[in-house]
């Protein structure tokens, strides 16, 4: 049945709402999958709210759309959105951007990027060393496993959506 609403949904999908759509019904199932390992002994609720934090921010603000400049995902930047010029302007839509590996990497990359210019920025101001502490293992999977699944989502979306254009086509020739 899931397949069904995620396949109806998917095949027509004229905006961004639809992605969102199938995003958040594949959080309430990684949430639900996340909650039975926990009760299972593997994991913590912790790291499943990091997760769920990771996943919707990913889901809202890290979209492999943001290589449009006139997307919903690059207008909910507000002022900010200034800083994804740069990227909309070297990645062309569906193409490295839409990768299942590169593309979510990229955009979590450009994002580690800014954050380092800003740390230089602050440093320098203040004068002042900066320490960075990592954290340990299992946070940085649920980080980006929150931050990867989202954008993975979308591909599969985006290429289930166009090979069901295809089908169309030749049924229609």
């Amino acid at each position: 049945m899931l397949g069904t609403v995620i396949f109806s949904i998917v095949s027509d999908m004229p905006s961004g709402k639809a992605h969102l759509r199938i995003e958040v019904s594949f959080l309430a199932i990684w949430s639900g999958l996340g909650a039975y390992l926990i009760l299972e002994g593997w994991g913590t609720w912790p790291l499943l709210a990091v997760f769920g934090v990771c996943y919707v921010a990913s889901m809202a603000l890290l979209s492999p759309d943001l290589d449009l400049v006139g997307s919903r995902p690059f207008k909910r930047w507000g002022p900010l959105r200034v800083l994804w010029w740069p990227y909309a302007t070297v990645f062309r839509h569906r193409k490295l951007s839409h990768h299942w590996f590169f593309g979510p990497l990229t955009r979590v990359g450009y994002i580690l990027a800014w954050v380092i210019v800003a740390g230089v920025a602050v440093g320098w101001i203040s004068a002042r060393d900066l320490e960075v502490r990592l954290p340990n293992g299992t946070l940085v999977a649920a980080i980006a496993l929150g931050l990867y699944l989202p954008n993975a989502t979308h591909i599969v979306a985006d290429a289930i959506h166009t090979a069901a254009k295809r089908r169309r086509r030749k049924r229609e020739r």
